[in-house]
């Protein structure tokens, strides 16, 4: 019987990882639940979007109590020049899942072709480095029955290999209005390769993201903001996040998530200051991992440089923290 419950126990353990593999990859560029808040991630077209240099950082831990279950690290800045035709941005990532940790460095460059007080249409360029480490060495995370069986395990190794690519992005808003198209790999990269059979085991696919929403007005101090993303990747399903959020007094914000056949999430962002801002998301798991994990969480922090006054879609001088940008 002992015996028995160690064959059952490998088995249950073996169809999760499928399943993690499966969502895993889908998802080769980091996601988080807050995309709304830093877009430069996903596109590099978003770097100065916001007019107002500015910092931010999220911590993101998903589904709670799954043993080798992604971990991942954001730190972003970017920053406007030249009256905010150019932008720079920089992006740093750290994620770790299974046997797998990966560091992820870019620099994107954007411009604005076009800009007035309602419409800003921006075009970005980004260099991309990662670095891909995986760690075959009889961690707990990874059980090996028959290591010959699968070409892409290098049984008792460990790989660091370094990738380069390019990412491309457009970005344009009209009013309370945004739109955005990117590409953040325009190229393959073979980031796996078995030194036994010298055989490819792994690549870099390209992910294209549209992204959209528009601010709704319902009084002087509350708005409505929905908001999505797409994605597409080649041989997966199109998946896409949509968000509905309530702003009040733009201090404080609270909304929904839906993520196709993964999550429902629930969002939160205090304006603590002018400058300062913290932002929480909780999202319950609703596909057939939810039986093995307690939900994600993830923690935002943006701090935004500088207090001039600017002009609004609204019609008079307020703080840049209180243009529609600022939601975008």
């Amino acid at each position: 019987m002992k015996k028995s419950n160690i064959y059952i126990k490998r088995y249950t353990f073996s169809l999760m990882i499928m399943v993690l593999v499966a969502k895993l990859f889908a998802q080769q560029e980091n996601h988080f639940t807050q995309f709304m808040y830093n877009k430069l991630l996903l596109n590099p077209a978003f770097a100065s979007a916001r007019e107002v240099t500015s910092l931010s950082g999220i911590y993101r831990n998903q589904w709670l109590g799954f043993n080798g279950a992604p971990k991942a690290m954001l730190l972003s800045f970017d920053a406007p020049f030249f009256n905010n035709r150019v932008g720079i941005g920089v992006n740093l990532v750290n994620e770790k899942k299974g046997i797998t940790n990966k560091y992820y460095a870019s620099l994107a460059y954007s411009y604005s072709i076009v800009r007035t007080e309602d419409i800003a249409f921006r075009v970005g360029l980004q260099g991309v480095l990662r670095n891909y480490n995986l760690d075959f060495t009889g961690s707990d995370q990874f059980y090996i029955d028959n290591p010959f069986l699968d070409p892409s395990i290098q049984y008792n190794s460990k790989i660091s290999q370094i990738r380069g690519n390019v990412g491309v992005g457009v970005y344009f808003d009209y009013k309370e209005f945004f739109f955005g198209a990117s590409v953040p790999n325009l190229y393959k990269n073979v980031i796996g390769i078995n030194k036994l059979t010298n055989n490819e085991v792994a690549e870099e696919f390209q992910h294209f993201y549209l992204m959209s929403g528009f601010l709704l007005k319902l009084s002087d101090k509350i708005f409505l903001k929905p908001s999505g993303i797409l994605k597409f990747v080649k041989n997966s399903p199109i998946d896409f996040d949509v968000n509905l959020s309530l702003f009040f007094n733009n201090k404080f914000s609270v909304g929904a998530s839906y993520r196709d056949g993964d999550s429902v999430d629930f969002t939160t962002f205090v304006q603590a200051t002018k400058n300062f801002g913290i932002g929480a998301a909780y999202d319950f798991t609703t596909s057939e991992l939810s039986k093995y994990n307690n939900g994600s969480i993830e923690v935002l922090l943006r701090y935004d440089f500088g207090s001039g006054a600017s002009k609004s879609k609204f019609g008079k001088d307020i703080q840049n923290l209180s243009n529609p940008r600022f939601f975008f």
